[in-house]
């Protein structure tokens, strides 16, 4: 009896002592190391792109030629990402959609409130009760291109001596007048604001002028005489 029982517990120690080897063996064991996760592959071009993209800021521009008093679709319009937005731009196609330009639109033209409005940003300038004048000017009557919109000259009248003038003179015909633009620069609208011409394509872009030159034109407002 006291050898069977000697046995069965010289059996229970080996089991217990081959269990304790093999988790000690478990436990020697150094962890595999686990693989990080591959970061992910970002090409340069990518990154500046995305970079130049966020400074860049949205335009509305028309697709194609649109002509007047027609609806504009989403079909007509694309906004644009440029480096430098006019001033004014629309910025959202909802703003354009479904409104009625006053004037035919050429292909690339970018929008704004001035592309619904009717009359050109010269009209918006002019006051209750005066009418615009152009004028051709040369250097001398130019004042050299010191004279800019908003400025103020007085009209002169010269009289050439003849035989119907004794004495040669100069006459005040309109004093204090506007200049409401020179050349391609115009002053401020009514509402205070500069104003802005409208979008040039290339196909009625303006020819560049010299205040200097004699096709230099000015414009100023005088009094209505009716």
């Amino acid at each position: 009896m006291n050898s069977r029982i000697s046995m069965v517990l010289a059996g229970l120690l080996l089991i217990g002592a081959l269990i304790a080897g093999y988790w000690g063996l478990v436990l020697s064991r150094a962890p595999e190391p686990v693989a990080a996760p591959a970061a992910p592959v970002v090409s340069v071009e990518k990154t500046l792109a995305a970079a130049e993209d966020q400074t860049r800021q949205p335009v509305v521009v028309l697709r194609h030629e649109v002509p007047a008093f027609t609806p504009l679709t989403a079909a007509d319009l694309s906004v644009e990402k440029l480096r430098t937005a006019p001033a004014g731009s629309l910025t959202q196609l909802d703003q354009a959609i479904g409104r009625i330009p006053l004037r035919t639109l050429g292909a690339g033209t970018w929008l704004n409130e001035d592309s619904f409005n009717a009359g050109g940003p010269l009209s918006r300038m002019i006051r209750p009760n005066e009418r615009a004048l152009a004028v051709a000017v040369d250097e001398v009557v130019g004042a050299a291109g010191q004279l800019s919109p908003g400025d103020y000259v007085d009209v002169l009248l010269f009289l050439r001596q003849d035989a119907g003038n004794a004495e040669q003179s100069a006459q005040i015909v309109l004093p204090a007048m506007r200049l409401l633009s020179v050349g391609d620069q115009l002053g401020l609208a009514n509402d205070g604001q500069p104003a802005v011409p409208p979008p040039a394509t290339p196909k009625n872009a303006p020819r560049p002028y010299n205040v200097d030159s004699p096709h230099a034109p000015w414009c100023w407002p005088c009094r209505s005489l009716y």
